[in-house]
């Protein structure tokens, strides 16, 4: 396969993207000592959240060197990756975003519910009411609810942008939501419904594309002859 400017360009960004990916979705170090940290809630440890462009990039870079010899379009975007984890095994491209995504799942799940959060599922809820008579003689603090609520929070938005691309690119890992992780995300299965719907509309357009394409190509040799 001769190897283009554009190819070895696109090689070039995503090596240095995976590199950074590294990083992300880890608990960031701190100044605390060893027992601070282990007494410290996980809801409280700061993660570092890949953003939306950064990953798009990533996609970007792999479909450059998927489609490269290629006049298909590929479809999902997942397949691209696959594509481009055999012809550059080096990369490790898969085991990289499977990775990522692993420390994610992780991470959302060790923030969890916040106390408050779970509280507002059911007002009449037995744990709702010793909450709220808790609050009301002052043996937990409202303050610090709120700001393990915001922190949880806080999670949910910042990894939102990851989950959003996961199932744009119909990561694997989309199919194995569960009712344990779908409560990160209301809305979760409607996001999952419209990518089937955009993926066949995409699968459409490609065939409409090729038979159109197929068409003319037959017309050209009709006349020719």
């Amino acid at each position: 396969m001769r190897k283009t400017e554009s190819w070895r360009s696109a090689k070039a960004r995503l090596l240095c993207h995976l590199d950074r990916l590294r990083g992300y979705c880890q608990p960031v170090e701190n100044q605390k000592t060893n027992d601070e940290k282990a007494e410290e809630p996980l809801w409280q440890r700061h993660v570092r959240w890949p953003g939306r462009e950064f990953l798009h990039d990533i996609e970007r870079n792999t479909l450059v060197l998927a489609k490269h010899e290629r006049a298909r379009q590929i479809v999902p975007a997942w397949k691209a990756f696959k594509i481009v984890d055999k012809r550059v095994p080096g990369l490790r491209l898969v085991q990289q975003v499977d990775n990522l995504t692993k420390r994610a799942m992780d991470r959302l799940k060790d923030a969890g519910e916040s106390e408050l959060a779970k509280s507002a599922w059911d007002a009449d809820d037995v744990a709702t009411q010793c909450l709220l008579r808790d609050l009301l003689l002052q043996k937990k603090n409202l303050a610090e609810l709120v700001s393990e609520y915001r922190r949880c929070i806080r999670q949910r938005v910042e990894a939102w942008p990851l989950v959003e691309w996961l199932i744009e690119i119909s990561h694997p890992t989309v199919r194995d939501f569960d009712d344990r992780t779908r409560f990160i995300y209301d809305g979760f299965q409607e996001a999952v419904e419209e990518l089937k719907v955009t993926r066949r509309r995409a699968k459409q357009r490609e065939r409409v594309r090729r038979h159109r394409l197929r068409k003319k190509t037959t017309s050209k040799n009709r006349y020719s002859v």
